[in-house]
């Protein structure tokens, strides 16, 4: 109940009253208590996913369910839950418990999977940042470096850096079936998949040889061996250097007789 005048008037006909407006009616049932109905359980709970999920809800008995999958409240009018279904890509699952006249709060669960795209190529040109996505296209391992997280890899389209991936241990050539798993971002302006997911092991294959090139050639058209495995024949150091494999803080200056770069 809404009270809008509280001001006695000096009016006969209005003195000491009081004008009521916006009445809202609450459901009880007998001994005066507020019909409460529980909301319904989704299972499994909201997450990311990388295979379909088979989605149940379930309600006190008695109770109809009714349920939504685009995010929105559901109501009398939204789809009768009857029995479990499946969802493959990322979806907002919202029901309700109705008896009689009486509804449930609202309960939610998101399912979050990643973005399918068949193979490097098509990862780097529609990748967004920090976006989940799943190559499902098979790859092929160049070069792993277990205690830096690095994981290089290529198929017919690219080549690409996996980046903290998981523990399994690789070789050069190895096959990896499947599809693999992580967050698109950049480093240094160059597409990498970070905290890559993988659930296969590796399959021997034919090893990846290094494609020969110039300074030249990394110098007019870098984009296109980023992250391949290449030989540049005939260089020389300028100056002497000490490396080990997981110091990557110096930089050199070489040249292969026509061209230097660092």
């Amino acid at each position: 109940v809404v009270i809008t005048n509280l001001s006695p008037s000096n009016s006969t006909s209005n003195k000491d009253r009081l004008a009521i407006s916006c009445i809202a009616w609450t459901a009880y049932e007998g001994g005066g208590s507020v019909v409460t109905i529980a909301a319904p359980a989704i299972s499994p709970a909201s997450g990311t996913f990388y295979t379909p999920q088979t989605i149940a809800i379930n309600a006190a008995e008695g109770a109809l369910i009714y349920y939504t999958l685009d995010g929105t409240t559901p109501t009398p009018a939204s789809t009768l839950y009857t029995e479990p279904f499946t969802v493959s890509a990322t979806t907002t699952v919202k029901a309700i418990a109705v008896v009689g006249e009486n509804a449930s709060a609202a309960a939610t669960a998101i399912y979050t999977f990643p973005v399918e795209v068949a193979n490097i190529a098509a990862f780097k040109e529609n990748g967004v940042n920090n976006t989940l996505y799943k190559i499902t296209g098979d790859v092929k391992v160049i070069y792993q470096n277990a205690a830096s997280g690095y994981l290089y890899v290529q198929d017919e389209t690219g080549a690409l850096l996996f980046y903290k991936y998981n523990n399994n241990e690789y070789e050069n050539g190895d096959v990896i079936s499947g599809g693999i798993c992580g967050t698109y971002g950049l480093y240094g302006n160059a597409p990498q998949m970070a905290g890559a997911l993988n659930p296969a092991e590796g399959v021997a294959g034919t090893p990846v040889e290094p494609i020969v090139v110039t300074i030249a050639d990394l110098q007019s058209d870098f984009a296109s061996y980023l992250h391949k495995l290449v030989t540049i024949n005939n260089v020389n150091f300028d100056g002497n250097y000490s490396y080990t494999l997981n110091n990557r803080g110096n930089s050199a200056i070489i040249s292969d007789g026509e061209n230097s770069m660092t």
